[in-house]
């Protein structure tokens, strides 16, 4: 799976981002709150939804802290999220006996939506305020996802996308430190440290 494309409306700090990402490798850099945390759990929770349809799996969902703040005291109408993915080595795996060379199998492409409410004046503002091409709904996400289940049950070959993504929480461990006495030590400069009992 390489993923070539992702839009973000009213996501968390962006009203609206428009990414189109590098066949080989985006690099995504910003100072602290810029957004890439928020970038990357865009693509997690749009992941998630193959996830969400794979049996005894969970995956994550839009939430209402997930809606834009508009100047600071209401939250957006609503909020979407779009995923474009070119996932051909996933899916001619599924259909062996065609010749992916011959034809070119067209990326999957796929959203998330939530509204601040469900009022029918949000219903309607929603609509008119949001991309109309972002919103294509999972269908295409599912039936892949359903191609993958029907191969497993019939013990037929398959190419399942691997995705890893730890969240910043898990990024670093805080760990209080304490200075062992002198006699002990290593090769730090003679110093030796451990983590403060009951300091995790």
């Amino acid at each position: 799976m390489k993923i070539e494309k992702l839009v973000l409306e009213n996501f968390r700090r962006f009203v609206e981002l428009d990414i189109e990402f590098e066949p080989s490798l985006t690099v995504i850099v910003g100072i602290n709150g810029a957004g890439k945390t928020s970038i990357l759990d865009g693509i997690a929770l749009l992941i998630g939804r193959l996830l969400t349809r794979l049996p005894q799996v969970s995956g994550v969902a839009l939430s209402p802290k997930d809606l834009h703040i508009h100047n600071g005291v209401r939250l957006a109408p609503g909020v979407r999220c779009y995923l474009q993915a070119d996932m051909a080595a996933e899916q001619s795996a599924l259909a062996p006996n065609t010749d992916a060379v011959d034809r070119k199998l067209a990326p999957l492409a796929w959203s998330a939506s939530r509204l601040r409410d469900k009022s029918l004046k949000i219903a309607k503002m929603v609509r008119e305020t949001l991309l109309e091409d972002t919103n294509v709904g999972v269908s295409s996400i599912d039936t892949f996802a359903d191609r993958l289940i029907d191969a497993e049950n019939e013990s037929q070959p398959y190419r399942m996308p691997v995705v890893a993504y730890y969240g910043t929480q898990r990024a670093t461990v805080s760990a209080p430190l304490k200075r062992r006495n002198s006699s002990t030590r290593n090769n730090h400069n003679g110093l030796h440290f451990q983590p403060v009992p009951g300091g995790c």
